[in-house]
């Protein structure tokens, strides 16, 4: 399942708002944002980390929009974002976090220092990451 229909699926909700310019650039869809990386940064970085939790990608996912509404994301963004923003925009916004981070876009060495450093801490991507032992 691709994770946009995963998302909706987790979610659940069928009622989508009106569209909003300013959604690609919300709290959930940097979460989401953030939640995509770490799943991607797992499967390339497959030597120093791995996904915090479920290892298969969809429960990975699922899990981690669980996580998300638990910290009191609404499943309505959450939906809207999943509905909303386009692919292309969720790349530029996954693009963006990893610039404002310092890293290097297409370098495995710099995504993959910062996920190694990252995993198991607070920060956003890297709560969703645990260091391969």
């Amino acid at each position: 399942m691709r994770p946009a229909r995963l998302l909706a699926a987790v979610i659940g909700l069928a009622a989508v708002s009106p569209a909003n310019p300013a959604l690609a650039e919300s709290a959930a869809a940097r979460a989401i944002a953030s939640l995509l990386l770490a799943d991607d940064m797992s499967d390339v970085c497959a030597e120093v980390v791995r996904r915090r939790g479920p290892q298969e990608s969809e429960a990975f996912i699922i899990e981690g929009v669980r996580v998300l509404i638990k910290d009191g994301h609404r499943k309505t963004a959450l939906y809207n974002v999943n509905s909303e923003v386009s692919r292309d925009e969720m790349h530029a916004l996954q693009d963006r976090i990893l610039l404002d981070r310092g890293l290097t876009l297409g370098s495995r060495a710099s995504i993959c220092g910062f996920a190694a450093e990252a995993a198991g801490t607070n920060d956003a991507i890297g709560r969703f990451l645990e260091r391969v032992q």
